[in-house]
């Protein structure tokens, strides 16, 4: 906040996850995620848009990098996208083919966790 103020400040307390291991320890991964989905559906519409953009930003990467990774990360980020609706429309259209075409690639899509 000192550094970027108050506004930089509150969009990454909302984008950095809140529902980690050391404050939910007896959550699973799965349900911790889930939380985080509805906890940032409610975020408002500029907090999407910058996930959107993460989110696209990183599935090219992982896919590339850490396919056993992609895995699970397309797979949550799958679902995520409908909590990420109120973003830039155009974003999320693209976020969605990414990561349909994700889990295509790996076999994935159309198969639930």
């Amino acid at each position: 906040a000192e550094m970027f103020g108050d506004r930089a400040a509150t969009f990454v307390f909302h984008l950095t996850d809140q529902y980690i291991p050391e404050n939910y320890p007896k959550w699973n991964r799965k349900i911790r995620k889930q939380k985080e989905c509805e906890r940032l559906g409610s975020t408002g519409p500029q907090v999407h848009t910058v996930k959107l953009g993460d989110l696209l930003s990183n599935t090219a990467d992982i896919l590339k990098h850490d396919r056993n990774f992609a895995n699970l990360y397309l797979r949550e980020k799958d679902a995520l996208l409908p909590f990420l609706k109120d973003g830039d429309t155009g974003l999320w259209m693209r976020a969605r083919t990414a990561c349909d075409a994700g889990l295509l690639e790996l076999g994935l899509l159309g198969i639930k966790p």
